[in-house]
């Protein structure tokens, strides 16, 4: 074999190992686009199956109960709300939690919260004291027809409170429950209690208010400081008013039946006094 032919075997043995190799990564090239969708396929799954999830977990979210707000406790049966931690600035407190019902507002539970309006269901029986002092922006209470007491200081210092209820169901008020609640102008009293008790109604915006038959006694200071107060109706039961109960009213007329203990009471006070 002369040198041409030798040099001839040589590049056609070249040409087809050359052409082998581009035809080996001609092929390759697939087989890696393969692995890359498999990859990316496999990547995007877990990515769909978190945007997934993270919807399904919004949903929970906007459905969650309103016993997620409250701190509360039970007791016989019955729930008693501790703390409120919600952010509402309107507050309906469930009548239900756990399958039990709530039956108490504990003391301080709203007590400096920015709730502009509250809504108490049937079944609380107790408010106890301090409950809602201090809150400054709530202006309407709905209380359900279930309530019996309201604590001292209650809804002192609500200085917006302009609109509350007071059920028939009440029959025991505390002192000072509303002291402070300026805006507080018109208020039906229920025919239930017996007292109204020292500092009750102390610097409200109270104009005109008349006190249920079977009231016996006005306490300390609890008309004190109402500077709108024009008008008070008060019962033949009442036998009993503490000698500041309207102090720092300059413009009241007391309102009672001849020979009353009001009667007499608002002469030696000189209050003007009216007949009726």
């Amino acid at each position: 074999m002369n040198m041409k032919k030798i040099l001839n075997v040589k590049m056609i043995m070249l040409v087809l190992v050359v052409i082998g190799i581009v035809g080996c990564s001609k092929e390759d090239v697939p087989v890696k686009e393969t692995d890359n969708e498999t990859v990316m396929e496999e990547a995007v799954d877990p990515a769909i199956e978190t945007s997934e999830s993270l919807e399904d977990s919004s949903i929970e979210e906007n459905n969650t109960t309103d016993a997620e707000d409250y701190y509360y406790s039970e007791e016989n049966g019955e729930i008693i709300i501790e703390s409120y931690m919600g952010n509402s600035e309107k507050v309906v407190v469930p009548a239900e939690i756990d399958g039990c019902p709530v039956t108490t507002i504990q003391y301080e539970a709203f007590s400096k919260r920015k709730i502009v309006e509250i809504e108490l269901p049937d079944g609380i029986k107790t408010i106890q004291r301090d409950a809602f002092m201090f809150c400054e922006e709530l202006e309407k209470v709905v209380l359900g027809s279930t309530v019996e007491t309201i604590e001292e200081s209650a809804f002192a210092y609500c200085k917006k409170l302009y609109d509350i209820n007071l059920p028939e169901s009440i029959s025991n008020i505390g002192d000072s429950a509303f002291a402070g609640c300026y805006e507080l102008k018109d208020v039906l009293l229920p025919e239930g209690i017996t007292e109204i008790p020292g500092g009750m109604f102390f610097q409200t915006g109270i104009n005109e208010i008349e006190i249920p038959e079977g009231v016996v006694s006005l306490g300390a200071q609890s008309f004190c400081d109402c500077k709108n107060l024009k008008r008070v109706v008060i019962p033949s039961s009442v036998t009993e008013i503490e000698s500041d109960a309207f102090a720092n009213n300059d413009n009241v007329i007391i309102v009672t039946p001849s020979g009353s203990a009001a009667e007499t009471f608002a002469k030696e006070q000189n209050i003007p006094v009216e007949n009726n």
